[in-house]
């Protein structure tokens, strides 16, 4: 059940023939809202599968996250390198 105080809108995906895809997307009244949900769900089991929770981005906003995340680790690993020549 949806809490509608907290939430404004919610579903899931179907493809043509009405069969769930398999996620889906929730709007929230609060980003605090959103950052407890994604918290609490993240990770958890339902049905047997794992939760995949987080916030929805823009396709060039992941990208660049994702781009930052692998400098940061390329950074890193440059750093542990050098410290064994």
């Amino acid at each position: 059940m949806v809490d509608s105080t907290v939430c404004l809108l919610c579903g899931t995906l179907q493809d043509d023939k009405g069969n769930s895809k398999g996620f889906g997307f929730v709007n929230f009244k609060t980003p605090e809202a959103a950052q407890k949900a994604v918290e609490a769900l993240n990770g958890k089991e339902y049905k047997g599968k794992p939760v995949y929770a987080a916030r929805a981005q823009k396709k060039a906003e992941r990208q660049a996250e994702i781009r930052a995340r692998f400098d940061e680790v390329s950074r890193v690993e440059l750093r542990r390198r050098e410290g064994r020549s």
